[in-house]
């Protein structure tokens, strides 16, 4: 990979951060989701039950991929 001569600029820092953290929430969202319909389908298969779990995987889904984000640009 070819490494730049000279720093990014404060906003190409700044959109590439906003890019990141929306892409990880997206994706952790959209595990979450998928995760909140396995689990829903194999522990209770309430329909009551299933709005309820997929909103609250995909809020946990979309918190990890915010901290995974974090992570990311803290450690550089």
């Amino acid at each position: 990979m070819i490494q730049e001569a000279f720093p990014r600029s404060k906003e190409a820092q700044r959109a590439v951060s906003v890019i990141d953290y929306r892409t990880y929430t997206g994706f952790g969202s959209l595990a979450g989701c998928v995760l909140g319909f396995v689990g829903w389908f194999v522990v209770s298969r309430n329909e009551s039950d299933f709005k309820n779990c997929l909103v609250v995987c995909s809020l946990i889904g979309t918190a990890l991929g915010a901290v995974l984000a974090w992570r990311e640009r803290n450690t550089l």
